[in-house]
């Protein structure tokens, strides 16, 4: 199953956006030396996806989002691909950090919700034993 969704990423993989690439993007937006042209980049794609009047409207269900999703995917392509190479770099291990980061946030995000769900069962399972032997 592993190896079947790696292959199916690695052909979709021009039209997959990761986390890595939106936080680069996030962060190369935020750097005080990024060009007002890649800002207006970003403000067009996020107006065009916020927007609700859409080439294909987002009621329709799959269909309304891919084009949402083609726009999103260009505008990473402009942002990456053609800001300076200085504040990408900066963006990139700002990126990096960050994923680190959340990663151990969500280890103890996940642990606490195991934590609240196997109280919740246990609770769960108290109160059914007392409604049968009460």
């Amino acid at each position: 199953m592993a190896v079947q969704v790696r292959s199916l990423s690695r052909r979709l993989g021009g039209l997959l956006i990761s986390r890595r690439q939106l936080l680069t993007a996030w962060f190369a937006l935020r750097d005080r030396d990024a060009p007002w042209s890649v800002r207006l980049v970003a403000v067009a794609v996020i107006a065009y996806v916020l927007d609700p009047i859409d080439l294909i409207p987002d009621v329709i269900p799959l269909l309304g989002w891919l084009d949402d999703l083609g726009v999103l995917r260009l505008g990473l392509f402009l942002i990456l691909h053609f800001g300076p190479a200085p504040v990408l770099e900066r963006a990139q291990a700002r990126a990096q950090e960050a994923e680190l980061r959340s990663r151990r946030w969500m280890f103890w995000l996940l642990m606490a919700l195991g934590l609240w769900l196997l109280t919740l069962t246990l609770l769960f399972a108290w109160l059914l034993w007392s409604l049968m032997h009460g």
